[in-house]
């Protein structure tokens, strides 16, 4: 799984290669899960060795969250209890919600080498009204949304078609509003080489069928 960001400052007794204990200092950076989930590897600074390095979690015998200077007991559910009320948690969830929508609107917005302003704006504005309520969090800003659009990469052609297959099911309106902004997408790129209208002809076909 890839590596997800995090910062996170932890005093830890860590069972070192040659079996030894060592109180070590670490700020995590990032972290990722390995073996289907149930391993834990911490990338991470140490002040000991004044260096990154990896931590396996199952290998740290003890822990403090120096944030409260608590002992930790389970620090598999701290990380994934901090990364998902962090700013990168709340928009893998918003990403994870709206995959198939996203699929659609970077298809289009990326449908030349030209991804404006004006596209992502759009896009970030049906994003902030569809996006799931992650309170006590405050909801993302189209500013913050549109910033990170820059970041995702356009779809395969075998994951637009599939999120489009999946999206014929949703209830019309949804597919209105939905294709109502590919076009005002397409109106952003008039002018340009027209790379989107193979896209709205298939979401025309496959959405609206008896039309």
């Amino acid at each position: 799984m890839l590596p997800r960001p995090l910062h996170l400052e932890l005093e830890i007794q860590y069972r070192e290669a040659d079996g030894n204990h060592r109180a070590r200092r670490i700020t995590v950076k990032q972290f990722r899960m390995e073996r289907d989930s149930t391993a834990f590897v911490l990338l991470a600074h140490c002040s000991f060795s004044g260096a990154f390095e990896e931590f396996e979690a199952d290998r740290i015998v003890h822990c403090i969250d120096l944030a409260t200077d608590t002992p930790v007991p389970d620090l598999p559910g701290l990380l994934l209890q901090r990364f998902a009320v962090s700013r990168h948690g709340r928009l893998e969830v918003l990403q994870r919600a709206l995959d198939d929508e996203l699929a659609v609107l970077l298809a289009m917005g990326r449908a030349d080498a030209l991804f404006q302003q004006e596209e992502k704006r759009l896009i970030a504005t049906y994003l902030c009204r569809h996006q799931p309520d992650q309170r006590p969090a405050a909801p993302f800003s189209i500013h913050e949304l549109a910033g990170q659009l820059r970041w995702l990469a356009p779809p395969s052609p075998a994951r637009f078609a599939a999120a489009v297959e999946r999206l014929a099911v949703a209830s019309l309106p949804r597919r209105q509003e939905l294709y109502a902004l590919c076009e005002s997408l397409a109106d952003v790129k008039a002018g340009h080489q027209g790379l989107e209208e193979p896209s709205l002809d298939l979401l025309r076909q496959r959405w609206f069928p008896a039309i």
